[in-house]
């Protein structure tokens, strides 16, 4: 529930509690009536007992129910308040990032508040009546990431904010700096600064700097590869990225299943995302070309490319691999 004072919004953290314990507190008003016409001292004995459970029912279940904390939005930024200890989120005075994710399950999602030295998740409960139509409008938006990827380790359930209150949350983002919905900030596994900022995608290394720009032709593609390190092998997916002089190769872990094929009631935009994940072996890609980032966000950079404009002639020929470099 969405609470104000004066320029401030507060978002309980922690699942709804049961209300059984404040039921029970009402219910035993009751209790005397039985004693009416009993002698006085026994009814007045029954009216302390029964003063006395309702009291300890009722503070019991005030106990339960108080929130975990609280996700402050006031006039300088998003925190996030447990047990009085206040941990900065975001500022609204320095460039963020929010990304909504979604387990395919649509039993959890998280919103992934990125800035360009830290990501934070905030965790969302998507399951209950109440919060349906808040749970579908943060489906809509999410990326989609495979159930085996545990978006649960990322914040535990005493942490979450309901879909009604997370869509609050994203609607007054929207109002105050509605860039930061467009924006992704993440680093790669060399150090590399990844920024997805509207139509730009810029990967900064060592004093290089290669740009995408999303409103000008690109070549892409996804792709997934295996490399062998010692006697192990493992399965890693890839986006490779060309404009111009600009080339590189975004790598991460396969997740441990694939989004499952789309049944015919699925939402569209879970088909394209399937779509955008479906693998195609390759071979290795030049270690040199290579970025690691968190596979939870190779979907939102695919994304982003799917919406930029194809070159009109056909993709030149990758150069082959070079020696094997895990990169990630």
């Amino acid at each position: 529930m969405l609470r104000m004072a004066v320029s401030e919004a507060r978002f309980p953290l922690g699942p709804p509690a049961s209300r059984k314990l404040a039921r029970l507190a009402i219910a035993s008003v009751v209790l005397p009536v039985p004693f009416l016409w009993a002698p006085a001292i026994v009814f007045h004995l029954s009216l302390v007992v029964t003063a006395a459970l309702a009291i300890g029912l009722a503070i019991a279940h005030r106990v339960r129910s108080k929130p975990r904390g609280y996700v402050v939005v006031d006039a300088l930024g998003v925190d996030r308040v447990i047990a009085g200890k206040r941990d900065c989120v975001a500022k609204l005075s320095e460039p963020f990032g929010v990304t909504v994710l979604a387990s395919q399950a649509r039993k959890r999602a998280l919103l992934a508040i990125t800035t360009p030295t830290a990501t934070r998740f905030i965790g969302v409960r998507l399951e209950g009546p109440l919060d349906r139509e808040a749970a579908t409008l943060l489906v809509e938006r999410a990326s989609i990431v495979a159930d085996g990827d545990a978006l649960a380790a990322h914040a535990s359930d005493a942490e979450t904010l309901s879909a009604k209150d997370a869509v609050a949350l994203m609607r007054i983002v929207r109002e105050r700096v509605p860039a930061a919905l467009e924006r992704l900030f993440l680093s790669g596994t060399r150090g590399e600064r990844i920024t997805l900022d509207g139509t730009e995608l810029r990967v900064e290394a060592k004093g290089t700097s290669r740009l995408i720009d999303l409103e000008m032709p690109v070549e892409w593609r996804g792709f997934l590869f295996h490399e062998a390190l010692g006697p192990a092998a493992s399965i890693y997916q890839a986006t490779w990225i060309r404009q111009g002089s600009s080339e590189l190769v975004f790598v991460a872990p396969m997740p441990t299943e694939l989004l499952l094929s789309p049944k015919s009631e699925s939402p569209r935009r879970l088909t394209q995302q399937q779509k955008l994940l479906a693998p195609a072996p390759d071979e290795p890609p030049p270690g040199d070309l290579r970025t690691g980032i968190e596979r939870v966000f190779m979907l939102p950079v695919r994304e982003a490319l799917s919406r930029a404009p194809r070159p009109s002639r056909a993709p030149a020929t990758r150069r082959p691999s070079s020696s094997p470099d895990l990169g990630v």
